[in-house]
């Protein structure tokens, strides 16, 4: 029988018990060689709560609690540098022009040499048919959450080309979405969670559909050496999207308020009501399975801002790569 229970973990409302003093700052983050604005870049401090991703233009705004002036905020962009800011350093209200030098990455050669290798292909991952189920991460004052699936391909060694990569949508409530894809190593020094970017382009997809495989279009010049990594798939919500959510669920808790549930979280000595709705009303769900509770359950983890901190899964994202030992 099928089941269409969805976990959807967003912080809709929150009511601290205590009125701690924020440092809000807003600005823009743009290309130092030709001043545009940089889409989407991650803006955060490393495994707290804070965190968000600029805007198409590169603008974003932040607040950040006073507790967090012995940390450092981060911005960063696939393909580009990192900038690290003092938190101490920041004032309240203060407009930053963060500028990000690009990378320069030396393409790998590729050589092809006569042979009879047969043509393999592999798909790896959780492609399974029967999706029972489906995880919505979010933030409506944060941005940047993502779902990562472990893939292991040491049984494959020689496939390092990738053909495709898929995402089941469980559902979507937007017209558009855009879902970002990364591929990161394997943190051995953290408990195996989502390391480094292994994949240093921009891979974004934008769709329209309600419930499907949604497929990633990777740059031909790519190839995945490592033994294993993760697929990491970024829910892409600007300040745009995360009002249109805070507004539909708010609406939802004002009209139904019997049908939500409170859950209190303490974030760095706050008490906080989090309010749960077990309906999905706005944003994009990506596909899970249930957790086996066995050891060939491979490994998936989730944030819900930027840079913050990988939690495991309670259930298996549903993606697939497709691998092969010939370009």
């Amino acid at each position: 029988m099928k089941s269409t229970a969805l976990l959807i973990l967003c912080l809709l409302a929150g009511f601290s018990l205590t009125t701690e003093a924020q440092i809000r700052i807003s600005g823009k983050v743009i290309q130092s060689n030709s001043s545009q604005g940089i889409a989407y870049a991650n803006i955060g401090i490393i495994n707290t709560e804070i965190g968000t991703i600029s805007n198409e233009d590169g603008s974003f705004s932040i607040s950040i609690p006073a507790t967090y002036s012995d940390q450092n905020l981060l911005f960063s962009s696939i393909g580009f540098t990192q900038k690290i800011i003092p938190v101490a350093s920041l004032q309240d209200k203060q407009i930053l022009i963060i500028h990000l030098d690009e990378k320069v990455f030396e393409l790998r050669t590729i050589y092809v040499t006569p042979g009879k290798t047969k043509k393999k292909l592999a798909t790896l991952g959780n492609g399974k048919s029967f999706l029972l189920s489906g995880q919505l991460h979010c933030d409506t004052a944060s941005a940047g959450s993502a779902m990562a699936l472990l893939i292991d391909k040491s049984n494959y060694p020689d496939f390092t080309h990738i053909q495709t990569v898929s995402l089941f949508i469980a559902a979507n409530k937007f017209p558009t979405f855009k879902i970002r894809l990364r591929i990161l190593a394997v943190d051995s020094t953290d408990q195996n969670k989502p390391g480094f970017d292994l994949l240093n382009q921009q891979v974004i997809a934008v769709s329209d559909i309600q419930k499907g495989w949604l497929q990633f279009d990777l740059p031909n010049t790519f190839q995945i050496n490592e033994k294993a990594f993760y697929l990491v798939f970024e829910w892409i919500l600007d300040a745009t999207d995360r009002k249109y959510i805070t507004k539909a669920y708010d609406e939802y808790i004002e009209l139904y308020p019997d049908r939500v549930s409170y859950k209190t979280n303490v974030v760095q000595g706050d008490t906080v009501e989090i309010a749960m709705v077990n309906k999905i009303l706005a944003g994009t769900v990506f596909g899970t399975t249930p957790l086996k509770d066995d050891q060939k359950d491979p490994l998936c983890f989730y944030r819900t801002n930027s840079f913050g901190e990988w939690k495991r899964a309670s259930d298996i994202l549903s993606a697939k790569i497709e691998l092969a030992n010939y370009h």
